[in-house]
């Protein structure tokens, strides 16, 4: 039977954890070398994924973004990784090594967007400073048909499967797009300096949105939720693929923790 250090090493083989970022933490951060017979993926290890873990017996989660992120001051039941070893449940984070690769959000996304809307990929929007591969954050690219702005909502929104987004509009017709899942307004400047028509991003400042405004470029803002989960599926396919004798879930109660009211 396959252990919490043979998923590990096939997520690594396809994802390097040594391709993350120097801030990141990705990994196996609930520790555990124990057998596997069923995996909860998630974006995020919270207190309801370690208990739906629990619940259908699942020894291993694997998340996204890192369960454990910032340096702990203090333990307690609170913390959802002190709550998963004490439930005997190891977790393993794949974060910017993940963004960064064929199967990350971006990819993800880009793929949706050629599906749905004609974009033609030319490649990532920012190389990272430890990827030396042509891989990178975000993706810039163009549309085959220029589209307005609300045009281009309503796609996004359909893709994405949400009812409203932040957006700031420009008066040109949209055709040269860059985007990244996540946080990404600090590639608002280079999707400028790079002269799109659009960019796309989550967890931006109020001054991203005055400078989109003063560049006449189209921004649109869906939650960081809304651009990252749908690239989970991803991992449960390669698991699902690499280990079929192991039940992979993607998470039924995790949903965005915002909403519009």
């Amino acid at each position: 039977m396959a252990t919490v250090l043979d998923i590990y090493s096939k997520l690594n083989s396809v994802f390097p954890f040594c391709e993350q970022e120097s801030w990141d933490n990705s990994g196996i951060l609930v520790d555990g070398d124990k057998a596997v017979d069923k995996i909860l993926v998630a974006l995020d290890a919270t207190k309801q994924v370690v208990s739906e873990a629990e619940k259908v017996g699942a020894q291993l989660i694997v998340t996204h973004h890192p369960v454990i992120f910032y340096p702990l001051k203090n333990l307690s039941e609170a913390n959802p990784a002190v709550m998963a070893l004490k439930k005997d449940i190891a977790i393993i984070s794949a974060h910017t090594n993940f963004d960064v690769s064929d199967f990350g959000a971006d990819a993800h996304l880009a793929e949706l967007l050629s599906n749905e809307m004609g974009f033609i990929c030319d490649g990532a929007l920012d190389i990272t400073q430890n990827n030396p591969s042509p891989h990178g954050f975000g993706r810039i690219g163009k549309l085959k048909k220029a589209v307005s702005t609300e045009e281009f909502a309503a796609g996004l929104k359909k893709i994405l499967g949400c009812d409203a987004l932040r957006c700031v509009s420009s008066d040109k017709q949209i055709e040269k797009i860059a985007f990244c899942c996540g946080a990404g307004g600090e590639y608002l400047k280079k999707a400028i300096d790079l002269g799109c028509d659009a960019y796309m991003t989550s967890d931006v400042k109020h001054s991203h949105f005055t400078r989109a405004k003063d560049c006449n470029i189209a921004l649109f803002v869906p939650t960081h939720y809304q651009m990252e989960k749908p690239a989970m599926q991803n991992i449960v396919s390669l698991l699902s693929e690499s280990f079929k004798e192991i039940e992979v879930f993607e998470s039924k109660k995790e949903s965005d923790p915002s909403y519009i009211i």
